[in-house]
């Protein structure tokens, strides 16, 4: 079982006050489906509808806009990505590690325990051996059970392949993730799913200057710092003139949408899963 983190200020949140109810729940259902998963905050799209019946809301395309419009959620290629996710939670690389460490000192538990029973009670054990062992008693025969049960049944959609470890994907050593990564004070590392784009945009030898002023412009316009388009598009367009929208689509826009306490929020940095 995996559990995911959650800011006991959650509902106070100025984010989640601006995303509603439904989107709220969405949301959360994201968050535990992703957990479950491993897949690193990533949610695949074709899953969307998946965790809007898990969160018992309708709407999922535009609620998940919404989750978009308060930087609940980042864009990502066939999907979302949960903002900062991996800031508070552990990789899906580190749950199956803990996993595999406890279950093989439980299978080394259980074998000391078994030997420490033989070796305390060989006597015991001849003597058993030696008994003549009862007549076994009637036993009603098995219920044959159909393969679909035992395999799945037809149909039934194949469980998400959890996503790969951005440190560990090779990409993470190219001169442009390097930079983007090194512009943020090497705090975070992208979403693997910009990988490719970030490679496309910043080329093979990246001005790093010119895109350590793209982050600098972008915070300090009070923009979504955990979004990456002043890495994806003012690096190559230019940083736009103040005022105009950051870029269209919901990913890192402006504060078109907020109200004045998201607006001092992300001035803050914010906090928490969110």
């Amino acid at each position: 079982m995996s559990w995911v983190k959650l800011d006991d200020q959650f509902f106070m949140h100025p984010k989640v006050l601006a995303a509603g109810r439904d989107a709220r729940d969405l949301y959360l259902a994201g968050l535990t489906y992703t957990a479950g998963q491993l897949t690193d905050g990533y949610l695949p799209g074709e899953a969307l509808p998946l965790i809007a019946a898990m969160a018992g809301v309708a709407d999922a395309q535009g609620l998940a806009e919404r989750l978009l419009d308060v930087y609940l959620w980042e864009k990502a290629p066939s999907g979302y990505v949960i903002h900062d996710y991996l800031d508070y939670n552990p990789t899906g690389d580190d749950v199956r590690a803990t996993r595999e460490a406890r279950a093989e000192a439980g299978r080394r538990g259980g074998l000391s325990k078994s030997a420490g029973k033989t070796l305390a009670n060989p006597v015991a054990k001849d003597e058993q051996k030696s008994a003549p062992s009862p007549s076994p008693s009637p036993s009603p025969s098995p219920i044959p059970v159909p393969v679909e049960e035992l395999s799945g049944s037809p149909g039934r959609e194949p469980e998400p392949v959890p996503a790969p470890n951005r440190r560990s994907d090779p990409r993470s050593k190219h001169p442009a993730i390097i930079a983007a990564r090194a512009a943020t004070g090497a705090k975070h590392y992208p979403p693997i799913e910009l990988y490719d784009g970030l490679i496309q945009a910043l080329g093979e030898n990246p001005d790093t200057a010119k895109l350590g002023l793209c982050r600098q412009s972008w915070v300090e316009r009070g923009y979504n710092p955990g979004a990456w388009t002043w890495a994806t598009e003012w690096y190559a367009q230019g940083v736009p003139a103040k005022g105009a929208r950051a870029s269209p689509g919901g990913n890192g826009n402006g504060l078109s949408y907020g109200t004045a306490a998201i607006e001092a929020y992300l001035k803050r940095g914010g906090h928490g899963n969110t």
